[in-house]
């Protein structure tokens, strides 16, 4: 029964890099704040953190985003002059990034972020936030300098020459080194490569590495596992145990109730050898599995084999039982936690009696309260309601000093809503921005059917209370009451009535109360059956003010500003097509837009002719089939 429960504990404990941010950082992200959407920076905030990034640019920054920054846990700051920048859809970015660390150069990442002005910019991470493949670069990077960073910044350094590798050095501290190796040729590197291991006073060969085309290693060397800053609550293991060398790049280690667990960068197989002071006593799993490893009894070492990593990040988790485990301690469904409320979950142990002796530990700043009860405590945590939506945080079980027990929960308001028909701006034919607050429109007199969804974030069954207000409109029904289950999505329907609201926006709220308190701003455009309308409204929640749109049921076409400025978007709604680049049409001279039927109108000012970038979207209708839907006016009508 002992190692059933080690095996249990194995495959599914979870490895999460440290929190706290190296002393230098080296590594930024440039966050073109001004240039994106404001109601993106929340959520591009909270998957910075989560990726491991700890530091950015943003030059000029805002107390709004100043205040997400810190709630991230994340710095703000100008890095040296110096700098190397590094863009993330660059295919040469790890290469550059890891020889800027060689010379000891702060790197700043580049193109993470999509941005919409003043011209739309396709970043590494999309507009509706999917991320390039491109991005695993970064996340190994932000991984490598939240664990690594006291080694890659360590003065000393040993240059070794090898031949086929266009860099291999060696950097230590006290209680760890590491082996950093680039292959920027386009075939695979093998061989051995010699480390200076200064736990034993000698060199040793690393035998069978691999270094893919195009790839750079940091391979871990005597690394001892009482160093905090290493392996995490690495309080149980004794000072000449380390791992001596692993041919693929280390990302973490953890030590828990008698399971010591590693998590590696590995596109090849590879193995970790342990120096240790006793046989390890219980199973080891790779990558979820049962695995066999070799132990030699005389120099007390144990060889663990690494099998490939599976997913775009190849990462990999192998563990294995130093001893068995005498105590044991569990979160009951403990993922989801709601931020401005009470969190009640369960906390179970074995044997029953060190419920007494243990206690939670909880980030700064919050508190518990608990009810005890045989085996098991029950708590009861409210979360503050400054946290970020889609934060994580950590909670730990520590038995008579010990953390027995961990889990890594994600925090999210208690609702959410999304408007199904919401309209958004298309650049090009592949990126899209949902407006924020999200706009409808509705064709007048007879209105429309709006999909209302809502999502109930907490571990349990909620009953909710939705309410729709809106100037110069009706809604049915007004109210509704609605009971959603746990982390599910229900839908409301709404009919959107517009008989007596006179042609343009119009605002509206969703209220939603009862189990939660959450309020959502629509906005709704009232349209002339068979006619059209021209209204402004700020569609990028960015800098650059708001935003003319010309529409009807047919087509719309949205414009930096009233007289033209830059032509956004050109949207055919039949064919669900848009018809203009991604970076839009400048229009540069100031020119009159109109919508007769199924005709957009650009004139120039009196007397001159329109620009040709205009022009030219004709030849982009007639390949669709679509040009009686679009004229320019050679000359504006005489006054």
């Amino acid at each position: 029964m002992k190692f059933r429960l080690v095996a249990g504990a194995l495959l599914f404990a979870g490895l999460h890099a440290s929190p706290t941010p190296p002393a230098k950082q080296y590594l930024f992200v440039d966050f073109p704040f001004s240039r994106m959407p404001t109601h993106l920076w929340p959520r591009e905030m909270v998957w910075l953190k989560n990726i491991g990034v700890r530091a950015i640019t943003a030059s000029g920054a805002t107390a709004q985003l100043s205040s997400l920054a810190a709630e991230a846990g994340i710095i703000i700051e100008q890095p040296d002059a110096k700098c190397v920048r590094v863009s993330a859809l660059d295919a040469g970015a790890l290469l550059k990034s890891r020889l800027a660390a060689h010379n000891r150069q702060q790197v700043i990442w580049t193109d993470v972020e999509s941005e919409v002005l003043p011209v739309f910019k396709p970043g590494a991470v999309s507009l509706e936030g999917a991320e390039n493949l491109s991005l695993q670069t970064l996340r190994r990077e932000s991984l490598l300098w939240t664990y690594w960073p006291s080694v890659l910044v360590s003065e000393g350094a040993e240059d070794r020459q090898v031949s086929g590798l266009e860099l291999a050095e060696q950097r230590s501290t006290a209680s760890a080194s590491a082996i950093s190796v680039l292959n920027g040729s386009g075939k695979a590197w093998r061989g051995a490569l010699t480390a200076g291991i200064g736990s034993v006073g000698r060199k040793v060969m690393i035998p069978d590495v691999t270094v893919p085309a195009h790839d750079a290693l940091l391979l871990p060397v005597d690394v001892s596992f009482t160093d905090p800053a290493f392996c995490r609550f690495c309080t149980g293991m004794s000072n000449s145990e380390r791992l001596l060398y692993a041919t693929l790049e280390l990302t973490a280690i953890e030590y828990e109730n008698g399971i010591l667990s590693f998590e590696f960068y590995a596109p090849v197989s590879g193995v970790a050898v342990l120096q240790l002071e006793r046989q390890p006593e219980g199973p080891m799993l790779a990558a979820g599995h049962p695995t066999a490893f070799d132990w030699d009894p005389d120099s007390k070492r144990a060889r663990l084999p690494i099998p490939v990593g599976k997913g775009a990040g190849q990462r990999v988790r192998i563990a294995i039982a130093m001893t068995g485990p005498d105590h044991v301690a569990s979160f009951v469904d403990t993922h989801v936690m709601v931020i401005g409320q009470i969190n009640h979950f369960v906390t179970e142990y074995t044997p029953p009696e060190i419920a007494a002796r243990s206690r939670l530990i909880l980030p700064e700043g919050w508190k518990a309260v608990s009810t005890a009860k045989p085996g098991s405590v029950e708590y009861a945590v409210p979360v503050p309601a400054d946290r970020l939506h889609g934060d994580h945080a950590e909670l730990r079980i520590e038995t008579d000093g010990l953390t027995i027990s961990h889990t890594r929960v994600q925090l999210l308001r208690p609702v959410s809503i999304h408007v199904a028909e919401a309209e958004g701006v298309h650049f090009g034919k592949t990126a899209e921005l949902k407006s924020d607050p999200p706009l409808v429109t509705v064709e007048a007199p007879n209105g429309r059917n709006v999909a209302v969804q809502l999502r109930n974030n907490a571990p349990e069954i909620r009953t909710f209370q939705v309410e729709i207000k809106g100037d110069g409109l009706e809604f049915s029904p007004d109210k509704a009451e609605i009971s959603i289950g746990a982390s599910m999505e229900r839908e409301v329907s709404i009919r959107v009535f517009a008989g007596h609201a006179a042609a343009g926006m119009h605002a509206a709220l969703i209220r939603v109360t009862g189990a939660a308190a959450y309020e959502q701003a629509v906005r709704f455009v009232v349209m002339p059956r068979g006619g059209s309308v021209s209204y402004s409204a700020d569609l990028l929640d960015a800098a650059g003010g708001e935003q003319k749109v010309w529409e009807n049921a047919r087509l719309r076409a949205v414009f930096s500003r009233a007289d033209g400025g830059r032509w956004l978007e050109f949207y055919w709604k039949p064919s669900g097509k848009s018809l203009l680049p991604a970076d839009g049409v400048a229009i540069g001279k100031p020119v009159k837009v109109e919508l007769r039927g199924d005709e957009l109108v650009i004139a120039g000012a009196a007397g001159l002719p329109v620009i040709p970038a205009v022009e030219n979207v004709a030849v982009s209708m007639k390949r669709e089939g679509l040009a009686t839907s679009y004229r320019v006016a050679e000359r504006a009508a005489s006054p």
